[in-house]
C-alpha cells in the first residue's frame, strides 16, 4: 500500500508511523500507520477522490477529542483535517465553515459578528466536522439547533445534504452510519447584541470550568442513560477518584475519565470496564461509551471520524 500511498499523497502531506498520542486530546495511544495533512480544501477533496478510483479504506479525524487511541500500531490511513487553512464566509445570518475549522473559533467569529446561537458550544475542543458527527452539544444547544446543510464528499459525489437529511438525534447523526465525508457546513445563526453574547459566553466557559476537570481526557465517557448524565451513577457507584495506572475517574466530574501523565490504553480501558461493571451492579443498566476507541476493531475502522 505503501507505494500507491506515495503516488496519491504529496510528500508534505503525508506521515508515517506517527505518534497519536500527540494528536488527541486525552494524550494516550499507539502509532497510527499513515496520517494524511492536506493543508488546503482542493487537496483535502483530492486525496478523497483518489482514495475512493483506488478502494483505499481511510478514516477522517479531527481534533480527537473524542477518541481514545488503542495501544500499539494503528494500521490504515488517516486523514486529518486540522491542518487545512481555510477562510470562513459570513453572508448575513449565515456562517460558511470548513469541516477543520475549530469549533471555539468559529464561536468567537460568531460573537464578533453579531451572531448567536453557538455560545453554549463555547469550549467543546471539536472541529466543526467532529461537531457535527457527534452532534455535540452543551448547555442546552446541539448543533443540530444551528446546523442548516452540510457540503459533502458521499459515493464519490460532492452533494450538499439539507439538515432534515442528516438524521440528528442525541449525540448521533447520519455520519456515524455511513462513510459520507463532511467538507464544510452553513450555519444558520440569529442577531443579537455583542455584550448579550459576549456575557452567555463567558457564563457558559465559568459553568465548563467548575465543572469539568482541568487534565487531559476525551470528553463525556459515557452517553446519558435515560436523561440522566453518566457522571450521576458513576458517582452514585463511589467511583470518583479511583485510579488505576495515571489513568482516573475524575473527582470533579465522574463522567470524565483524566490522564495525570502517563495514562496508558489499558489504563482508561480498565477504568470503563469498572465503570459500567459497578453501574449495572448498582442499577441493573449498562453504560455505552461516548468515546471511540481508534483502531481497536477492524469494524471500528469501517466507520469515517470527524471527532
Amino acid at each position: 500500500m505503501n507505494i500507491l500511498i506515495n503516488s496519491i499523497v504529496d510528500e508534505k502531506d503525508l506521515l508515517y508511523m506517527v505518534d497519536a498520542s500527540k494528536y488527541c486530546t486525552i494524550k494516550i495511544g499507539g502509532k497510527l500507520e499513515y496520517l494524511v495533512t492536506p493543508k488546503n480544501m482542493d487537496s483535502f477533496i483530492a486525496y478523497l477522490f483518489a482514495f475512493h478510483k483506488y478502494h483505499i479504506s481511510y478514516k477522517v479525524l479531527g481534533n480527537l477529542s473524542n477518541i481514545v487511541p488503542c495501544a500499539e500500531i494503528i494500521h490504515g490511513v488517516y486523514i486529518s483535517t486540522k491542518f487545512i487553512v481555510s477562510e470562513t464566509k459570513i453572508f448575513g445570518n449565515r456562517i460558511i465553515a470548513d469541516s477543520g475549522t475549530k469549533l471555539s473559533n468559529l464561536c468567537i467569529l460568531a460573537r464578533d459578528n453579531n451572531l448567536t446561537g453557538m455560545e453554549g458550544l463555547f469550549g467543546i475542543p471539536a472541529t466543526v466536522g467532529g461537531a457535527i458527527y457527534n452532534n455535540a452539544g452543551a448547555f442546552g444547544t446541539d448543533m443540530s439547533n444551528i446546523v442548516e446543510s452540510v457540503l459533502v464528499f458521499n459515493n464519490g459525489k460532492i452533494q450538499n445534504l439539507g439538515k432534515d437529511k442528516l438524521n440528528f438525534g442525541y449525540r448521533t447523526s447520519i455520519f456515524q452510519k455511513t462513510n459520507i465525508v463532511i467538507l464544510s457546513v452553513t450555519l444558520l445563526l440569529q442577531k443579537s447584541s455583542y455584550e448579550r453574547i459576549f456575557e452567555h459566553m463567558q457564563e457558559n466557559l465559568h459553568k465548563r470550568r467548575i465543572s469539568q476537570p482541568n487534565l487531559p481526557s476525551a470528553g463525556s465517557v459515557f452517553r446519558k442513560y435515560d436523561g440522566v448524565s453518566a457522571g450521576y451513577y458513576i458517582d452514585q457507584a463511589s467511583l470518583k477518584g479511583t485510579r488505576h495506572g495515571d489513568a482516573e475517574i475524575s473527582k470533579v466530574h465522574a463522567n470524565f475519565i483524566v490522564n495525570n501523565g502517563k495514562a496508558t490504553f489499558e489504563d482508561f480501558d480498565y477504568l470503563v470496564k469498572l465503570a459500567q461493571n459497578k453501574v449495572k451492579e448498582k442499577f441493573n443498566i449498562i453504560l455505552q461509551k461516548e468515546v471511540e476507541y481508534l483502531g481497536e476493531t477492524d469494524d471500528s475502522f469501517s466507520r469515517l471520524s470527524h471527532t
